[in-house]
Formats: structure tokens, sequence, C-alpha cells
């Protein structure tokens, strides 16, 4: 699973607020549909993208945000659901070869990229929220132990862990 398993097929600005150099720019990227279903993406895309800058504090900010739809089609559609989180067991194969019931967190859906540090400190960020302190700890280190560069940027969250 992974590359082999899809392509990129190309990036469409669904809300322009202007020059991407002057504004935050948020890419909506398509995991887990098939050729045929990237139709389905595109309203996927825009609903997300519309409720996004309905909401709080993104609404204040919209003229600040241009949103990109990133089109990657995939050879099976959804996500890999391990059993071991209440899941169906599914296993398809997908572009990013993306997963749910990461740290043990049913919905949390993340892709294939163990050197990613920053998804490390999301994810332990996400973990201390819901008071797991231990498993945002150890999450935070398996993000200093892959980027020791990042080990500043994670310590400074992990210190509220403590």
């Amino acid at each position: 699973m992974g590359k082999s398993d899809g392509a990129v097929r190309g990036a469409t600005k669904i809300i322009d607020a202007g020059d991407p150099k002057q504004r935050w720019n948020v890419a909506i990227v398509s995991e887990g549909y098939q050729a045929g279903e990237m139709g389905r993406f595109a309203v996927d895309a825009q609903q997300l993208a519309d409720t996004l800058l309905a909401a709080a504090p993104f609404d204040r900010l919209k003229k600040a945000i241009n949103v990109f739809r990133v089109d990657v089609t995939s050879k099976e559609s959804g996500a890999k659901d391990p059993t071991k989180c209440g899941g169906t067991g599914a296993k398809p194969k997908t572009y990013f070869d993306a997963a749910f019931c990461n740290n043990g967190i049913r919905r949390l859906l993340m892709a294939n990229n163990p050197d990613y540090a920053a998804a490390y400190f999301h994810c332990g960020q996400t973990l201390e929220r819901m008071g797991q302190l231990d498993e945002a700890r150890a999450t935070y280190q398996q993000g200093i132990d892959v980027t020791p560069a990042s080990a500043i940027f994670i310590r400074v969250a992990s210190c509220r862990a403590l």
C-alpha cells in the first residue's frame, strides 16, 4: 500500500481569498476515494470548507484564508479500520495508507508517515486534552525520537502534560 496504490491528480482552489503568499492556505486532501468518486470528494471538500469558514474563529478570518482541494485517487475506497478499536478490519489499498485507531483513539485517522514529528505533536495534544497524560508524554517522545531537531518544539508542549 502507498504511492503505488493511487495518483495525485491535481489541486483546485475552492475558496479564493487572494494571493496564497499573503494568505493562510488550507489543503483538503482526498484519501480513500477512487477515481470514480472524485465528484463526491469535490462536494465533500466544499462542504467541509464552507463549514470550517462558518465556525468561529474562522468566520472572522475567512477573508484571509484560501482553501485548496487536492485530488488524490486510490485503488480502493476507505481507510484501514483495525478491529482492535472496534473497526471492521478493512485494509483498503490507498495512496496515503491512512488508518483509524491511532494511539488507541478510534476515530483518529492518520496517514502512514512515521517520520513526521508534527503528527506526533498534534496527536499528543489530542491525548492531553482527553486527560490521557501518560499516552500524551509517550507520543511526544515518539516525535522527538523520529526528529531530534523537533525536541524543543515538542518539549514545550510536553511540559504541560507533566
